[in-house]
């Protein structure tokens, strides 16, 4: 039976870790191992986190004596894994008990480098899983390349692929010598799956939703995203020589660097607005596209309901 490794990066977590190591020694079929990387936090989380790993010879914990983001982080756990595959794991959320279990089942049954599971969005406050992130069926969905950028940014069909979180093949990563990229802090995983199936990686998506996702109202996230960033390194993507003959990846990418344009703007244009920063409006209508266009938008679309 294949083994599965879980990997978690940590930056600050004492107030909600707990949840998400208990949610991986609670499965139905263990891990291999826990590999925990303690990117140098200041509050008691490493106390925490060597609680874990006296209690249980699975959590092995590896502490970082300079903070250097979570792309260098989970980077330490891709050198030291020894399961057959390691799955992402975030330190604010948790996994379902039959998600290693699921998850070597369709190893078994589906042969691929990388797996996801569908998530649930989760409120932690109340303490149950609200919408699905993605439609649910009893199949399993093959996501090409094409596939996985289209669903990768906001406003698709489906929640933003770029949310799921993977289950590598070890092997596979290693005999292409792909990591994250740690000159980057925004979009770091998107760039790496986008760079496995660049390397002709099969990736295979569960549409159970065994992952769960906490909400960012949840106030646990420590990550501000910076999607202006993010839609600056999607774009340096289309320049790379796996990547710029290929018209119709190219057009993709840059569709989703719109749309995350477009997020940044509606989500600036909404404080603008709650807080009358009527200076702040003016400045980014004058040097911000997206802004403007929304804007214009929303304007037209007073007038008609008048």
């Amino acid at each position: 039976m294949p083994t599965v490794s879980i990997l978690i990066a940590a930056y600050n977590a004492q107030e909600f870790i707990a949840r998400a190591i208990e949610s991986a020694l609670a499965q139905t079929v263990l891990p291999h191992e826990i590999i925990i990387v303690n990117d140098a936090s200041t509050d008691d989380t490493a106390d925490v986190l060597d609680r874990f790993a006296r209690k249980s010879e699975l959590v092995s914990v590896h502490h970082l004596a300079v903070n250097s983001g979570p792309a260098a982080a989970r980077n330490i756990g891709l050198d030291v894994a020894t399961g057959d595959y390691l799955a992402i794991l975030d330190a604010d959320d948790a996994i379902e008990s039959s998600f290693i279990d699921s998850i070597v089942n369709a190893i078994e049954l589906y042969p691929a480098h990388v797996y996801a599971t569908n998530f649930y969005w989760y409120d932690i406050a109340r303490g149950e899983p609200l919408a699905k992130g993605l439609a649910q069926s009893e199949k399993v969905k093959e996501v090409n390349k094409y596939d996985f950028v289209k669903g990768a940014r906001p406003y698709s069909e489906e929640a933003d692929y770029g949310l799921l979180q993977p289950v590598f093949s070890t092997s596979f990563l290693r005999q292409n010598q792909l990591r994250y990229p740690t000159d980057i802090r925004h979009g770091e995983d998107f760039s790496l799956l986008v760079n496995l199936l660049l390397c002709d990686a099969k990736l295979v998506v569960l549409k159970a939703p065994l992952y769960l996702y906490t909400t960012r109202d949840s106030g646990f996230s420590q990550t501000i995203p910076d999607y202006p960033k993010m839609a600056d390194e999607t774009l340096k993507l289309c320049h790379q020589s796996s990547v710029k003959n290929d018209d119709r990846l190219v057009s993709l990418l840059k569709q989703r660097a719109t749309a995350l344009k477009r997020l940044n703007a509606s989500i600036l244009l909404n404080s603008h607005r709650q807080k009358k920063q009527y200076r702040a409006m003016a400045s980014s209508l004058v040097s911000n596209s997206a802004y403007r266009k929304l804007m214009v938008k929303a304007v037209i679309n007073k007038a008609l309901r008048k």
